[in-house]
């Protein structure tokens, strides 16, 4: 975050069945959402959500109820889409 970079200044966050949003830090509104989907094709919250620590450009997310597995998706692309499920 770079607070002369508006574009920058986000954060990320998420509650008990809600999806993950990407968070304006200046004006509190939701940028962009992103719903991780379980096998079943349903959305499920994760409990551990994380930038990636190089660059910031992906959203990680683990600690699912039903399933182990850790999806990550492009904060470009907001959606139900990740970039990869590990």
């Amino acid at each position: 975050m770079q607070s002369s970079i508006p574009a920058t200044c986000c954060l990320i966050a998420t509650g008990r069945d809600q999806p993950v949003q990407l968070i304006d830090a200046y004006t509190g509104q939701a940028r962009s959402t992103y719903s991780p989907m379980n096998s079943m094709d349903e959305m499920e919250s994760p409990t551990v959500i994380q930038f990636s620590p190089s660059t910031g450009d992906h959203i990680v997310t683990a600690g699912f109820r039903t399933e182990r597995m850790i999806q990550v998706f492009d904060s470009t692309r907001p959606g139900k889409t990740p970039l990869t499920t590990l």
